[in-house]
């Protein structure tokens, strides 16, 4: 690896991290329209599943959380994922209901 930045000196505060990327255009915290149960279902590579329930309906979810700062995620990946979840209609195939960032 060749870092082609100068070095900082020492005495420097670290850099500031990246703005947080956004996959869907806009951030919103989903703690406002579910709770969350802490209690962990299952977990994968990049997250994990937890129930929910719908604050108004008291419909209940699951919810799938994924690590975005996880580098092995893809954000291009992970809008594919989001929008080919979206257009399926099939009963053998969970049907996505809401996207939060």
């Amino acid at each position: 690896l060749i870092d082609a930045v100068d070095p900082m000196p020492p005495t420097s505060s670290p850099p500031p991290s990246p703005p947080p990327v956004c996959v869907t255009g806009k951030f919103s915290n989903i703690e406002h329209k579910y709770h969350i149960d802490p209690k962990v279902l299952g977990t994968g590579h990049h997250g994990s599943v937890r129930r929910c329930i719908d604050r108004t309906t008291r419909q209940r979810y699951a919810v799938k959380s994924i690590r975005k700062s996880d580098p092995a995620v893809k954000i291009g990946g992970l809008h594919r994922e989001i929008m080919l979840l979206d257009q399926m209609k099939h009963a053998s195939i969970i049907q996505l209901r809401d996207v939060f960032e």
